[in-house]
């Protein structure tokens, strides 16, 4: 196994650190956003429900800026095999993990006209950052964010992508 292999293979345990470390954060934050993104619960955090499925679309949005980064990172060679290391990793975690993958993939192609549209890389990819983060928010709803919630969209984009675009390029 190549070292980008490697680092592919350890991919799940960082993304699941670091959606553990931004939970505690919002919930103190933003409480009432909490409650009506992640729910309400029996315990501070909300129910062990709806914190799973919190960590599931923040991993699966995660995965995505980690294979995007792997994409401009690396060898089309390397790339598949690393590709198919984070799959395989997806698919031990939760074996709907690439359905929600390709989930996202779809909801992004939906917007490639507007993508299209923007000349800008940095337009570009504040708009990624933000639609990302709304198919998040979306899926933990079952709506349309509103415009609070569009807040938490934007900031969950940009962290996500801070947390795993650069995962490459990191020492380690």
């Amino acid at each position: 196994m190549t070292p980008p292999e490697k680092r592919a293979e350890a991919f799940l345990t960082h993304a699941k650190a670091v959606v553990e470390g931004m939970s505690k954060p919002f919930f103190e934050a933003k409480p009432q956003l909490w409650a009506a993104i992640v729910g309400k619960g029996a315990k501070a955090l909300g129910d062990d429900d709806k914190r799973s499925r919190w960590r599931y679309y923040n991993l699966i949005a995660m995965t995505w800026w980690a294979v995007d980064g792997a994409k401009f990172a690396m060898p089309d060679e390397q790339f598949e095999a690393v590709t198919a290391v984070l799959e395989r990793q997806l698919l031990d975690w939760d074996a709907t993990a690439l359905d929600g993958l390709r989930e996202l993939y779809k909801f992004i192609h939906g917007y490639d006209a507007a993508i299209d549209k923007l000349t800008d890389p940095e337009d570009n990819l504040g708009f990624l950052k933000q639609l990302i983060g709304t198919w998040v928010v979306w899926n933990l709803t079952g709506r349309a964010p509103l415009a609070d919630e569009a807040g938490v969209a934007a900031v969950l984009g940009r962290v996500v992508h801070g947390c795993a675009a650069g995962y490459w390029a990191d020492e380690g």
